[in-house]
């Protein structure tokens, strides 16, 4: 999925509606079985884990600052994806033993 644009002079209200937007288009994807091609640009790039991760740390700084529902909606939708992208990571691990590592003559 394309990165939303986001004017830089975009109010609060208006970030934390994308981010929504991103959240709900995540879930439908997973519904879906990871089928997003809704007319995305096939050939850009989508942002890496750590990459999601950053983006969400700099919100959240962000944020700390700013009063309103709004903001505290988005730190909360924010830190949701955090802990869903964690946890995602987490389950594409494989479990190993020591003697995985060695082997017998």
């Amino acid at each position: 999925m394309p990165e939303e644009q986001v004017d830089e002079d975009a109010t609060d209200e208006e970030i934390c509606e994308a981010v929504q937007r991103m959240h709900r288009n995540k879930q439908n994807r997973e519904i879906n079985n990871g089928d997003d091609n809704h007319g995305d640009s096939a050939g850009e790039p989508k942002p890496t884990r750590k990459e999601a991760l950053q983006a969400i740390s700099v919100l959240s700084k962000y944020l700390a600052d700013v009063d309103g529902e709004f903001a505290r909606k988005l730190e909360l939708s924010l830190s949701s994806f955090g802990r869903e992208t964690q946890l995602e990571r987490t389950k594409q691990l494989v479990s190993t033993s020591i003697t995985d590592y060695f082997t017998r003559n």
